[in-house]
């Protein structure tokens, strides 16, 4: 995969000369390409890319977010919100003063969850790493808290979106690293899928497959990230995970070492 680095200190700097006024609207860049908000959170122990983004809206208005699917399983779904809803969304973040963050908060994040947090407007784009959100604390661990608790706890359909669908990813990211035994009940299952050589992708790197029928194929198969299942190929054991990458992704500095 490739591997982007954010220059989050030249944008810093570019923001603060070209930040709205308090009674100026919020601009953003109206593309299906853009991310103009992202949130990802990390737990303890998990490298942050193996883990999807929670809540992804793209500058046209499409939402992929984490929510529950018909069956009330966890799962990312995708909608389509209208210009004011996005504006507000954009309005909630730079109103707290986001902008105006470091990237890097207090906190060193080995035994919590960690949470990147990214915004994009045509005014100024931050991202920050954050790892202790108290939205009743003061300081910028409670400004990032009360952004990302303001965005979890957004109902797409009271603000106009129309009705969730499942995300249907293109593209999916495989990892495999292999392993010595299988620590689980029973055996481990046999890798179905015969031209995907795990033992190449383990020596490799990851592996992106495409196709929208890969990420349902093997979440038939797999654990639901960022969970590792141990498979069973050619006689060897390996552990394999993966997710579903979203159409853009912003990528934080953690993400590229």
């Amino acid at each position: 995969m490739s591997r982007l680095i954010s220059a989050v200190g030249l944008v810093a700097l570019f923001a603060l000369a070209c930040f709205p006024g308090p009674d100026e609207p919020v601009e953003y860049l109206e593309r299906e390409d853009t991310v103009v908000v992202q949130v990802r959170t990390v737990p303890p122990g998990v490298d942050a890319r193996d883990v999807p983004p929670e809540f992804t809206l793209y500058g046209d208005g499409t939402l992929i977010y984490r929510g529950l699917d018909p069956e009330g399983e966890p799962a990312l779904l995708r909608t389509e919100l209208p210009p004011d809803a996005v504006r507000d969304l954009l309005e909630f973040a730079v109103d707290r003063g986001f902008l105006d963050l470091y990237y890097d908060q207090a906190g060193d994040g080995d035994d919590q969850a960690v949470t990147f947090l990214y915004v994009n407007t045509r005014g100024g784009t931050n991202s920050v790493r954050a790892v202790e959100l108290d939205p009743e604390s003061e300081g910028p661990g409670a400004t990032v808290g009360a952004i990302v608790e303001h965005l979890r706890d957004f109902d797409p359909a009271a603000a106009g979106a129309g009705a969730p669908e499942p995300f249907a990813a293109e593209r999916v990211v495989i990892s495999a690293e292999a392993v010595e035994a299988f620590e689980g009940a029973g055996s481990p299952i046999v890798w179905p899928f015969g031209e995907i050589d795990l033992g190449t992708v383990a020596a490799g790197g990851d592996l992106v497959a495409e196709g929208d029928e890969v990420a349902l194929e093997l979440a038939g198969v797999l654990a639901p990230p960022p969970f590792a299942t141990t498979v069973q190929q050619d006689g060897r054991l390996y552990a394999v995970s993966f997710r579903p990458l979203l159409p853009v992704e912003e990528r934080f500095p953690e993400f590229d070492q």
